[in-house]
């Protein structure tokens, strides 16, 4: 059985070094030429640019913090590997996460500008909320029914807004450019 506590410390290392290396690719790339290195550093390094204002240290934080959630998710999932729910739960995790975090960038070019939506506030409060609800659930509860609804919970609002999207973008594609809905 694998110790999640040294896997993660490993895997910290591994993300840090390697946003570093794409960092330095990134910045000994010259200005106005696209090059190999570059397009290597970019592809590791590239989450973090307009939140950290266009800053390479900033971007280098922000990239780190985003591959240790996707790390810390990969590890988990092979520990768990013997419990469908628990990956299920844990794969819900990594979307309500990154999803949260991709709100918390909007939040902060929103407040940049000297004006902050509240709707976004609002979305980042319910993330907070079914993600510490769904832990609560799974952890607090210990039983079947309620490790099914942290799952429900945790996994059903983002499948159902994303599978709702996904047939709307099926319809508009399938019904093409000049359909009429009338």
């Amino acid at each position: 059985m694998m110790n999640l506590w040294p896997a993660l410390a490993a895997w910290a290392g591994v993300d840090l070094s390697l946003c570093l290396l794409g960092a330095l690719l990134l910045a000994r790339q010259p200005i106005g030429q696209g090059t190999a290195a570059g397009l290597a550093g970019s592809l590791i390094v590239h989450w973090g640019y307009r939140v950290g204002n266009g800053r390479l240290a900033r971007a280098v934080g922000i990239s780190w913090v985003v591959w240790m959630v996707v790390g810390a998710a990969a590890i988990g999932i092979v520990k768990h590997r013997a419990e469908p729910a628990a990956i299920l739960l844990i794969l819900a995790w990594l979307v309500d996460g990154l999803l949260l975090m991709r709100l918390c960038g909007i939040a902060i070019l929103f407040r940049r500008s000297g004006r902050l939506p509240w709707h976004i506030m609002k979305f980042i409060g319910v993330l907070i909320a079914m993600i510490a609800c769904s832990a609560g659930l799974w952890w607090g509860t210990g039983g079947d029914w309620g490790r099914r609804m942290a799952l429900w919970l945790a996994g059903g609002p983002p499948l159902l807004i994303g599978g709702g999207y996904g047939l709307l973008l099926l319809v508009m594609l399938a019904a093409g450019r000049k359909a009429r809905w009338n």
